[in-house]
């Protein structure tokens, strides 16, 4: 799915298909392929994968952690003095379910585990909190597969995805009212020019999509 529509992409490009000829392709087909330049420019800024904007989220299959991550979330006290609740991080955030979590409990058998308050583990915004049959001290130990982003697109992402595309548009327009050229030949060129991202994604379009930027948290170190 487009994080944006062509509606908005020439509203905000202040142009219409008259403007230019496209040759080899039609209109339509060079606004879909803008918004997905421009989505893919959002993706990568933003350190996530494909999709991850789209409603519903993306799957995230067969992720794999260490059993040493498992730091200490929080601690409550009871009788015998201070327990914590082991949490696993996972790599992308929000977490909106979680379909599958196992870990290994001995050489190539994997044990599947359940979410539930009264089984094995709840699933928070940024990962799992453990509450029974906490994995081992071992390393790439556990192995889960959810689904993380968003039930519907951020308003901000497809404001910045419409922005983006607008602006590649009005380069292809500049640039051919410099020089002869086909549109569909300029569009392929700037597919694949790495400084093109720099030349139109500014700072103020940065700003937008900056609140969804994957940061990495520090790791937290059993003692």
């Amino acid at each position: 799915m487009a994080y944006s529509t062509s509606a908005a992409v020439l509203m905000w490009a202040q142009m219409q298909s008259g403007d230019f000829t496209v040759v080899d392709t039609d209109f339509t087909t060079t606004i879909t392929n803008y918004i997905a330049y421009a989505d893919d420019m959002i993706e990568n800024y933003c350190k996530v994968p494909s999709g991850y904007f789209d409603a519903g989220g993306v799957t995230i299959t067969n992720e794999y952690h260490d059993g040493v991550e498992l730091g200490y979330g929080s601690t409550w006290q009871h009788l015998f003095g201070q327990r914590g609740d082991p949490f696993l991080r996972l790599k992308y955030t929000p977490v909106i379910s979680v379909t599958t979590l196992s870990e290994e409990t001995s050489a190539g058998t994997w044990t599947a585990r359940t979410e539930g308050r009264n089984d094995d583990f709840l699933v928070m915004e940024n990962g799992v909190r453990y509450v029974a049959n906490i994995p081992t001290y071992d390393y790439k130990n556990i192995r889960c597969t959810y689904v993380a982003g968003y039930s519907a697109t951020p308003g901000s992402v497809a404001v910045c995805s419409a922005r983006l595309a607008a602006a590649l548009l009005q380069k292809v327009k500049d640039a051919t009212r410099r020089q002869p050229a086909r549109l569909a030949a300029l569009s392929a060129e700037m597919a694949v020019d790495p400084t093109l991202s720099h030349q139109v994604f500014s700072p103020p379009l940065k700003a937008l999509v900056d609140p969804y930027r994957r940061r990495s948290p520090a790791r937290l170190i059993a003692q």
